[in-house]
């Protein structure tokens, strides 16, 4: 099993996005993997049929179908790990899970330059967690916005694929903002929907945590001011 790196995944990526043939980057994070190697006990353990779309999406097997992985939680060590997911993963290539929310982090210039250029022109939806001020701000103006509550999409792969298939071969890009979620919904995107798809991670999470930030340091410098 190999895991590229970061600036392989992103090239490979935008080498697919160049050739104009459906592909797709989908994460499987910590989380998906749990699921699918049974890791997840209690009430947040999600139900056979949604565990069973996760691991649909994992299996697909093609050239323009990217996995991503996370290799700090892959190569942790941890026996339970291994035990846990050695019927799970596959001896393929995979790649970097967190590429696009470690350019977003530590080099915003890299991240910024590849949305202008490949997403801002293009046509897209986004089935998100976050509301579309965060998504238009950083994106530009998507086709549309499906909007999921973070805590209650079990039960909604189904419905929510209704949705994205009003948009088939109307849209180049079905891009996902929801962790989890977007390792169920692939499957049958893939196999049944003309549309490529990408994998954003927990990039707008992290967006909006900067903007909490930045609003909360302007805050605290207005009180300072008042104060002296």
């Amino acid at each position: 099993m190999i895991i590229l790196n970061n600036a392989k995944t992103i090239t490979t990526l935008t080498e697919k996005m160049n050739s104009k043939e459906k592909f797709a980057l989908i994460n499987f994070p910590r989380s998906s993997l749990m699921a699918m190697g049974n890791s997840i006990n209690g009430d947040k353990r999600p139900n056979k049929s949604f565990t069973r779309s996760i691991q649909n999406s994992f299996n697909i097997v093609d050239k323009n179908y990217m996995k991503g992985l996370p290799p700090a939680f892959i190569y942790s060590g941890e026996e339970d790990n291994l035990s846990n997911f050695s019927q799970v993963l596959k001896d393929e290539t995979y790649y970097d899970s967190t590429t696009l929310e470690q350019y977003y982090s530590s080099d915003e210039s890299i991240f910024n330059s590849f949305t202008n250029h490949y997403i801002r022109d293009s046509s897209f939806i986004v089935v998100s967690f976050h509301d579309k001020k965060i998504i238009n701000k950083m994106l530009g103006n998507p086709v549309d916005v499906i909007n999921v509550p973070y805590n209650d999409f079990y039960d909604k792969v189904d419905s929510i694929f209704s949705s994205i298939e009003k948009f088939d071969g109307k849209v180049d890009y079905c891009l996902f903002d929801c962790p989890l979620l977007s390792s169920a919904l692939p499957a049958k995107i893939w196999n049944e929907l003309n549309m490529s798809m990408i994998d954003l991670g927990k990039v707008f999470s992290f967006a909006r945590t900067n903007y909490l930030n930045k609003m909360r340091e302007k805050e605290n410098e207005k009180k300072d001011r008042y104060r002296n």
